[in-house]
């Protein structure tokens, strides 16, 4: 039996009572629901039984550091429900999970089927990376990118709310139980003992899966005595998903030919499952399975760690609208209005603004298309200025007030106009020089000390990394902050507060390692950022580039690390890439070029000029890099670099 204390597993049951038990596991990052398509046909034969993984689906957040362990979990829920023995079938981690079973419990699995599966998944190092990642700057850069690695491409394309659904799954997901089944896969390897499972298994592969491949499907049934191949065309690393029909005919096969009778325990066994289906078919399947029984807690945050919707709200509400609005707004309540603010916190901005289902900019897009119909001209104001701040630009602005025209009438987007160009002339004057949003006079840049940049266009000033290295006051002045990584020489807590205390509206955009330090000093200001991420600071056009520091050492882990694209007057931009080569996959004009680190080579710094094709470079990250040593960089970047390369002393400027 297993331990007692071990916690449950969120599950859900479907199915007859009296039908043999048929047990689905999840994919890591996903919930019961990636099976969903399975359910009507698998659930007239089997009594089908969904768990969670801990902290996926809003189960409780009790993570688990090994496939081992969540295998233990899993018989933990069986046993207390009085399942003792099971058909398998799992995706990915819960492939892992079903192995496991077959290998350590073989009394207790009747028959599995391993579907996106590997005896080894990739390198320790893969996992243990997306961990770090994780750590960093969240889940949001995983969810982003789960599309790519679940789906192909055209399905991707041609379902926008499966992948919608997709990325919210992961958004959704406690980020430390994530990070602790990273773990577990990194440490999963079962390659010398695939002969020793002895139930007959399906191994099932998306032809197009890129995670978990063909080869790793054939390597799978090579190893395990009694296994067959299954290869389903058209489909990557979430099959059940992408081609439900053809995944439920072959579990169907499987599951109702190839069924080891139970061992001889002394217990009454569980009936094994038919051969055939012994059932007329049935009518069209109804919308939900036709029994259902659900754990108690399922897909219920646990209360002691569900954050309250007020707290939520409040923070929400000062980084869209800034400290000062809602100070004012928080002051003048009285016994009267009182209540309406404590409504308005708690339910549109802690229910609503506080739900990942749209970033900030579109629901600042949709709030001024609701506002624009309804008239709304006095709260169109402030919430142009929230929309700024969310990352809106000028003209995207006027791009959705030019939509609202045509869908709210004119008279509403002309007055809606008038509003949003006295918010924009008096808080992003630059915004409204030309028709492209750009500012029409030359950026100035001046090299500071190490890595850190200073820019300045139409009285505003950008700093990008005040590090320890640099000035003391390399940020004073200063009306928004960029920092690339956490190292000291690229991010300073005292430089840092300096320039904020300095200047009460500047602002820091950084990513989630640097901001967690800081963001307690300075409620509203500091702002989270990865790649893929667009924003306006300081009336500068902002891309996130980049996500991991470079390697320094294959034994020193790895952290996160952004690079800002900063527009310029054409195509051209300034790019600060932080400590990596990452070459972003816009025209970069003018590139700071980190010269010498204790992770580069000269060779790897030419290259990186060459694959980035800027027009100049400029040195930066230069602070180590000897009066002896640098006629030589000059020289060879220079001559083999294949662009303009330059040096500024610190304090030095010029036009970009």
């Amino acid at each position: 039996m297993s331990d007692k204390k071990t916690p449950a597993l969120q599950y859900r049951f479907d199915g007859p009572e009296d039908a043999p038990v048929l047990i689905l596991g999840p994919s890591l990052g996903t919930t019961w629901h990636m099976w969903d398509r399975q359910i009507p046909e698998l659930a007239r034969q089997w009594r089908v039984f969904r768990f969670d993984l801990p902290g996926h689906g809003g189960a409780p957040a009790h993570p688990a550091g090994s496939v081992a362990e969540l295998a233990d979990r899993l018989l933990a829920t069986l046993d207390a429900v009085g399942v003792q023995r099971f058909g398998y079938a799992g995706c990915s981690l819960g492939g892992a999970i079903g192995a496991e079973l077959a290998l350590r419990h073989p009394q207790r699995v009747a028959s599995l089927a391993l579907i996106a599966a590997s005896p080894r998944f990739g390198t320790a190092d893969e996992f243990r990376q997306r961990g770090v990642i994780v750590r960093s700057n969240g889940l949001d850069p995983i969810a982003r990118t789960s599309p790519e690695r679940w789906f192909t491409s055209g399905f991707a394309a041609a379902q926008p709310a499966i992948t919608d659904w997709a990325v919210q799954m992961v958004r959704t997901t406690d980020p430390g139980c994530y990070i602790a089944a990273c773990e577990a896969l990194a440490a999963f390897d079962i390659r010398a003992e695939l002969g020793a499972i002895g139930v007959p298994t399906l191994v099932l592969v998306g032809s197009e899966d890129q995670v978990t491949g063909p080869a790793q499907a054939r390597t799978l049934v090579a190893g395990i005595p009694d296994a067959r191949l299954a290869v389903v065309p058209g489909a990557s690393h979430l099959a059940p998903v992408e081609q439900p029909a053809a995944v439920t005919d072959l579990l169907v096969r499987h599951f109702s030919s190839a069924w080891l009778p139970a061992y001889e325990t002394g217990q009454h066994a569980i009936p094994a499952a038919p051969v055939k289906p012994v059932l007329a078919p049935p009518p069209p399947p109804p919308p939900v399975a036709p029994v259902a029984e659900i754990s108690p807690a399922a897909h219920q945050p646990d209360a002691a760690v569900r954050p309250d919707p007020h707290d939520t709200g409040l923070k929400v509400r000062r980084e869209v609208l800034g400290d000062a609005h809602v100070d004012q707004a928080l002051a003048t309540a009285d016994d009267f209005s009182g209540d309406f603010q404590e409504f308005i916190t708690r339910y549109a901005w802690g229910e609503i603004w506080g739900r990942p289902g749209l970033d900030r900019r579109m629901r600042s897009g949709v709030t001024l298309t609701a506002l624009v119909a309804g008239g709304h001209l006095d709260e169109l104001a402030f919430h142009t200025r929230a929309a700024l701040r969310n990352g809106l630009t000028a003209d995207e602005i006027k791009e959705i007030l030019l939509q609202a025209a045509v869908y709210c009438g004119v008279p509403a987007a002309n007055s809606a106009f008038k509003v949003a160009q006295q918010v924009i002339r008096a808080d992003h004057p630059a915004g409204l020089n030309g028709s492209s949003g750009r500012r029409m006079e030359p950026m100035k840049l001046t090299k500071k000390f190490h890595s850190c940049v200073l820019l300045e266009k139409d009285g505003q000033r950008l700093v990008i990394d005040p590090g320890g290295f640099g000035e003391q006051d390399a940020a004073v002045g200063a009306d928004a902050i960029l920092v690339t990584h956490e190292h000291p020489d690229h991010f300073d807590e005292e430089r840092l507060r300096a320039g904020m205390e300095a200047r009460p509206g500047a602002q820091i955009w950084t990513l989630k390692s640097v901001a967690e330090q800081i963001s307690a000093a300075f409620p509203g200001r500091v702002h989270t950022v990865g790649h893929g991420d667009t924003f306006t600071a300081a009336g500068f056009d902002i891309q996130v580039h980049g996500e991991l520091h470079a390697v320094i050492h294959p034994d020193i882990p790895r952290i996160t690390n952004v690079g800002y694209l900063v527009a310029g007057d054409d195509a051209g931009a300034v790019f600060h890439p932080g400590d990596a080569l990452t070459v972003p996959d816009q025209p970069v004009e003018t590139l700071m070029l980190p010269v010498q680190a204790p992770w580069s080579k000269i060779s790897e710094v030419i290259d990186y000029v060459r694959e980035v094709k800027p027009r100049r470079a400029y040195d930066i990250h230069d602070a180590l890099l000897t009066d002896l040593a640098r006629p030589i960089y000059d020289r060879q970047i220079g001559g083999l670099g294949g662009t303009e390369h330059l040096r500024l002393t610190p304090g030095d400027a010029t036009q970009v």
